[in-house]
């Protein structure tokens, strides 16, 4: 039997792009934000966080097709 190995549609890899975007947005928010707040003498949380998601968005866009 031949396997069906078609690409999804482009509407569903939009909203892969769309939802990269979307992490990587949030990361930078939360990495930039997490900074100024250890600057202030705050938690580390929202930095860590921050870097975390930011590395998560380059993993997601580094994906294989």
């Amino acid at each position: 039997m031949a396997e069906n190995s078609a690409r999804p549609g482009k509407g569903l890899s939009l909203w892969s792009v769309l939802f990269g975007l979307v992490l990587l947005a949030i990361g930078l928010f939360f990495a930039i934000g997490g900074g100024k707040l250890v600057a202030l003498g705050g938690s580390w949380y929202f930095l860590i966080a921050g870097i975390v998601m930011l590395l998560s968005a380059i993993q997601f866009f580094r994906r294989k097709s």
